[in-house]
């Protein structure tokens, strides 16, 4: 459920963006050889490619470090992928490697793709984030069952200086939960400013727990495969509300 005051007004935009956030939100499984089967294996983000038909999708590495098949679901649409499809990105000049993976499919369907932003417009104590991602959890009857979660929290850290740091955003009061890392990180005018990494503290009694992302730019900075016309717009754009939202 999305985190705010109960006595005030939900955020400009705030279901707008919720209901574009279902839609480039896309659900990974990983094939498991012992149960012969796909599982459940975290969220991810879909973007346009530079040619029709080409998509890429987006997701945390440690989510997909495991040299298995995968599946992507978009909606009622799969795409499944060798673990050598998955590019982990890396940079020669940073001393770890990125906790960000990307791979490309292809298909006749048109999807919705996030639209990238500037993750260094915010402001800590002040911009708010959205978070999407999908989970794993015991249903009623018992079983795993596999549903969406919307949260909105508050910025509390830039890190815009430090190449090395992974996870440069940090923010809190989001209910992020276990699996959806790679979820979408937007700010409030629906851009994807970043991409959801973890926890990173377990406070004590009083205290508020940790987020962190990573920043979208570290992808344009360490990938040839995004579009160069995405990028530029990118470091500009203010606003990222489509007209069909």
């Amino acid at each position: 459920m999305p985190i705010y005051q109960q006595n005030q007004q939900p955020p400009p935009y705030y279901r707008e963006i919720q209901h574009w956030a279902e839609k480039i939100t896309v659900l990974i499984e990983r094939y498991d050889d012992y149960e012969q089967d796909y599982r459940f294996a975290g969220s991810g983000v879909i973007l346009r490619g530079s040619y029709p038909n080409q998509y890429y999708v987006i997701a945390t590495h440690h989510s997909l470090e495991l040299e298995d098949r995968y599946r992507v679901r978009i909606g009622d649409d799969t795409s499944e992928l060798e673990y050598s499809e998955i590019q982990q990105l890396k940079h020669e000049d940073r001393k770890k490697d990125q906790d960000l993976a990307i791979f490309e499919f292809f298909s006749q369907e048109t999807f919705p793709t996030a639209t990238l932003g500037n993750p260094f417009s915010l402001y800590p104590k002040k911009s708010t984030i959205y978070l999407y991602g999908w989970v794993e959890k015991v249903g009623e009857q018992g079983g795993l069952v596999i549903e969406p979660v919307w949260t909105a929290g508050t910025i509390t850290k830039v890190d815009e200086d430090n190449p090395n740091n992974k996870y440069p955003l940090e923010y809190e009061d989001v209910d992020a939960r276990k699996g959806m890392s790679g979820g979408p990180l937007l700010n409030e005018y629906g851009c994807l400013v970043g991409i959801h990494g973890g926890t990173i503290s377990f406070p004590h009694p009083g205290e508020k727990k940790q987020y962190v992302g990573i920043a979208i730019n570290r992808l344009w900075e360490e990938s040839s495969l995004v579009n160069s016309e995405d990028i530029e717009l990118a470091k500009t754009r203010r606003n990222c509300r489509p007209d069909n939202l």
